[in-house]
């Protein structure tokens, strides 16, 4: 799946030995460390050293793991179960907290490679496994959107991009790849009809007859999207789930 760009454009026009030239300057979206980088981890959620206990090898695994994350791919094999009483070490030594489960507030700390990973290799995890919420801006942000989605697994069920005036029909498209899709929020941003029809366009069926492109999209927010009018009703019905789309300028649908 290619990247989603999300950068800001400001054209400029200046003349040249008589010639009109127009330069555009792209504006990206400044990075910011996380609260899982070096010196940003609360003392008691970083790994005792040296740990009281031997990890297991699938831990050494995991981590050799971590850099690569988005070439993981376990095609049509089922993740492994989860075990709360074989993987519990395993857990402890990956998310220092854990016990059962991993708090909440404790999850953001963890590096999103080393939730990425465990996600596609066990199923059946705790609760907080279930919700990993990640800024645009976030350096892995690029390498977790290539993890490639499979019959039992799916990365991105749920997309953000309210208010982000960059996202626009140029690169909406980019979305298509995101098969497990369920809602999408694209309030005030500058997609317009045209756009959403393109993104319509990316569901199909493939040589198998498996739906192809964000086909499960149930939830779609455009309030505020000043630029889809009414035409844009022939494009929501090519998703067959579609139950719900937000209030937009001059039309409103609650249910298609």
């Amino acid at each position: 799946m290619a990247s989603i760009s999300l950068r800001a454009s400001r054209p400029t026009r200046a003349s040249i030995d008589g010639s009109d030239i127009t330069a555009v300057d792209y504006t990206f979206l400044p990075y910011q460390p996380g609260p899982y980088t070096e010196g940003r981890v609360p003392h008691h959620l970083l790994p005792p050293n040296p740990r009281p206990y031997i990890p297991p090898l699938e831990f050494y695994i995991i981590q050799s793991l971590i850099k690569h994350v988005d070439s993981i791919d376990m095609g049509v094999v089922p993740r492994r179960p989860y075990d709360p009483e074989r993987n519990t070490l395993l857990m402890k030594a990956l998310f220092p907290t854990f016990d059962q489960d991993v708090p909440f507030e404790d999850m953001r700390h963890v590096d999103p490679r080393i939730w990425a990973t465990v996600i596609q290799l066990y199923a059946n995890l705790p609760p907080s496994f279930d919700i990993y919420t990640l800024p645009l801006s976030d350096i892995h942000l690029t390498q977790l959107q290539n993890i490639r989605c499979t019959p039992n697994f799916t990365l991105i069920t749920v997309l953000d991009l309210s208010g982000r005036r960059e996202f626009s029909d140029q690169s909406i498209d980019r979305l298509g790849g995101l098969t497990g899709l369920a809602a999408l929020d694209l309030s005030q941003t500058d997609v317009s009809s045209w756009g959403i029809k393109k993104l319509a366009m990316c569901v199909g069926e493939d040589d198998e007859r498996f739906l192809r492109g964000p086909a499960g999209l149930r939830i779609l927010s455009l309030r505020g999207c000043t630029n889809v009018g009414e035409d844009v009703k022939e494009a929501l019905i090519r998703f067959p789930l579609l139950s719900g789309v937000g209030k937009c300028t001059g039309f409103a649908i609650q249910s298609v």
